[in-house]
């Protein structure tokens, strides 16, 4: 099967979401994070990076919702101690304190494995 995107312009559009992301146009790079995910799977960086371009665009209930999707597939130690932070960040956000507290508890017991 061949590939939707040359790595050439899979760079490029990472390169791209990167600068979005540094000159604080958060929006911008979750939609291009969310195009290069859905054009490359492979691609799990651009899952967790777009979860924190959502969350430092203050779409903490978005955030949410995308971080638990992705954690309801199987995650290698590190993403899912990476995702968990993530949703740890967004339920303070939102004032879910018990909900951070939880999964702050997941995020302290990965840590130790």
């Amino acid at each position: 099967m061949e590939p939707l995107m040359s790595p050439d312009k899979r760079d490029a559009l990472s390169v791209l979401a990167y600068l979005y992301i540094k000159y604080d146009c958060p929006h911008k790079a979750a939609k291009l994070l969310f195009a290069l995910d859905s054009l490359d799977p492979a691609l799990r960086w651009a899952r967790h990076a777009r979860c924190l371009a959502l969350l430092r665009a203050g779409h903490y209930e978005e955030t949410v919702a995308e971080t638990r999707r992705i954690l309801e597939h199987p995650l290698d130690h590190e993403g899912r101690f990476r995702m968990l932070q993530v949703l740890v960040k967004a339920y303070w956000k939102l004032g879910l304190r018990s909900e951070a507290r939880a999964c702050q508890r997941a995020v302290t017991t990965l840590h130790r494995k």
